[in-house]
């Protein structure tokens, strides 16, 4: 039998009439899409109008300033060739009456420039003459174009290779300077770079080289044994309760005052060793003894290897008279204000004559200086001669920085303190590198606080 179906079919529903007196509701418009869409592109089109007056408003502004910037270069390019005007005229005045076919009245630009570079050119030759450069420590490189009253001429581009401090050279250089040329400066630009100018036309680029190492031990000398402690014997000094006082010195100084500057901020003292010849050394000085450091003279010394390594002006050499080493030992002690004692710069074969090292020991007791001897070479006299004259004298353990590296100048450190804690005090002497600065202010914060920090002369002897 077939099943009935149970669906029942849904009843059509009939819509209620609508009563009298309602309203039908209206349509949906169409028309606001439109003014919707209408509106939002009258709003693009005012933004871009208005990106485009801004566009034109900044336009008109750069044009203005590039303008102003334009007058003012003018007007101070016109001052400028015032100036050199006057010079250059001065210049004539000076310049022989006659040049070729020329006479002084119709000297033409162009000779009065060139007589102006010549002066220059004058003191540049005369300073190379007496600090005795040869040839061949001069390298004339490719020489860049300049312009003077619309006048080409060429910039000269030279490199120097020293064999003494370029600090001499660039002394030399200021005070030919001011005879041969004095409306020349010189402006250093970088380390190695110095500029000669007048009225900021660069004439000159000198690019300086040094020939000589400023580091105390020279590769390849024989230098004393490295010290080193054992586990066991750094606990041993601990487990006495041995304190250690350590004293550092940082050599080279007087060139930068900023190098002195960032010594005398550490929170832990250290002596500085300031060359007698360097730029700044009175300044650097004033700056130590404001901060209460002991001030060494750094007096350069022959080394072994002298044809390698130089030792840079008015060093003290084997064989010379005695007579001489006690008048330079004198002018190098006075040079340096504050000082209150010495120590060598290399020297690892000046410090093994006897007669020698007797003499700067006596200049020495007598100002009343004490001696570091930096132990350059294992058989330096210097400590053992000052002990015999009955100057305060004392000797150095460990070098900080033979090699330029933050973390090799942080282990050297540690050594160090360990040296002191084993030994009661040690001496480590250390240079103004970039690395041997940055290790420093480091070990601030790393130090052994059962280490004292103290001066050269708090060493007891």
């Amino acid at each position: 039998m077939k099943e009935k179906n149970t669906q029942k079919t849904p009843k059509k529903t009939k819509s209620s009439p609508q009563k009298a007196g309602e309203k039908k509701p209206a349509p949906k418009s169409r028309r606001t899409k439109k003014q919707k869409k209408s509106s939002f592109n009258q709003f693009i089109n005012n933004l871009f109008i208005s990106i485009i007056l801004l566009g034109l408003i900044a336009l008109i502004f750069i044009g203005v300033q590039k303008y102003f910037f334009a007058t003012t270069t003018v007007i101070q390019e016109q001052k400028n060739q015032a100036v050199i005007q006057k010079s250059l005229n001065e210049l004539a005045k000076q310049a022989p009456k006659s040049q070729g076919n020329q006479t002084q009245d119709n000297l033409n630009e162009n000779d009065k420039i060139e007589t102006w570079l010549k002066r220059i050119d004058s003191a540049l030759s005369a300073s190379i003459k007496s600090s005795n450069i040869t040839q061949s420590e001069i390298k004339q490189l490719t020489p860049t174009k300049i312009k003077i009253f619309n006048l080409n001429y060429l910039c000269q581009n030279i490199e120097l290779n020293l064999n003494i401090e370029s600090a001499d050279f660039i002394m030399s250089l200021k005070n030919n300077l001011q005879l041969f040329a004095d409306d020349a400066s010189l402006k250093q630009v970088n380390e190695n770079h110095w500029q000669i100018s007048v009225y900021n036309i660069v004439t000159h680029n000198l690019y300086i080289k040094r020939n000589y190492s400023f580091n105390e031990f020279e590769e390849g000398e024989e230098t004393p044994e490295t010290i080193t402690l054992t586990l066991d014997e750094l606990m041993a000094s601990l487990n006495k309760g041995k304190s250690g006082r350590l004293a550092i010195v940082i050599d080279d100084l007087g060139n930068s005052v900023n190098d002195m500057q960032a010594l005398t901020d550490l929170n832990y003292p250290v002596s500085v060793a300031i060359w007698p010849h360097g730029m700044q050394k009175n300044e650097s000085a004033k700056l130590a003894k404001q901060k209460g450091l002991d001030i060494l003279v750094h007096v350069p010394m022959e080394p072994v290897r002298l044809s390698e390594f130089k030792p840079g002006p008015n060093a003290l050499y084997s064989g010379m008279s005695l007579e001489k080493i006690h008048a330079i030992t004198e002018t190098q002690l006075n040079s340096v204000p504050y000082a209150i004692g010495l120590n060598n710069h290399m020297g690892s074969r000046f410090t093994q004559w006897k007669e020698g090292v007797r003499t700067v020991v006596n200049v020495a007791k007598n100002k009343n200086f004490f001696v570091l001897d930096s132990v350059t070479h294992q058989n330096s006299d210097l400590f053992k001669e000052a002990k015999n004259q009955g100057v305060k004298a004392y000797q150095r353990q460990v070098f900080l920085d033979n090699q330029e590296s933050v973390n090799y100048v942080l282990k050297q450190l540690a050594l160090a303190e360990k040296v002191a804690l084993h030994q009661g005090e040690a001496i480590a002497i250390g240079h103004p590198h970039a690395s041997t600065l940055e290790a420093l202010k480091i070990w601030q914060s790393q130090k052994n606080p059962d280490i004292e920090y103290i001066l050269v002369h708090e060493i007891k002897e």
